[in-house]
């Protein structure tokens, strides 16, 4: 199955036309709708675009979803494993003072 997007290309400050021209370089692109973002900013607009999707198959774009919801998940355990240690850490520094009443 495919698809075609309508979209508008804009050439970023740090591009040169002729990277793009050469296939070198890719432009910003937008929906059409959503172009003024770029305008806004000072980007040029270029030329008009339409973008061709080719979808994967049904199995392959859920494993594929699988596999990113799993990288997000050992992301979020290690930053929350790192956030549980500073906290372990703290806790056995204050249990290690003594406590010496007045």
């Amino acid at each position: 199955m495919r698809t075609e997007i309508k979209a508008k290309a804009y050439l970023p400050n740090y591009i040169s036309i002729d990277s793009v021209i050469k296939g070198q370089s890719l432009p910003q692109i937008a929906e059409v709708d959503n172009g003024s973002y770029f305008e806004k900013e000072g980007y040029p607009l270029i030329g008009d675009v339409t973008v061709i999707i080719e979808f994967h198959s049904k199995d392959k774009i859920v494993q594929s979803q699988l596999d990113s919801l799993n990288t997000q998940l050992a992301a979020v355990r290690a930053l929350n494993q790192c956030r549980e240690n500073v906290i372990l850490d703290k806790i056995s520094k204050l249990q290690a003072i003594e406590f010496t009443p007045d």
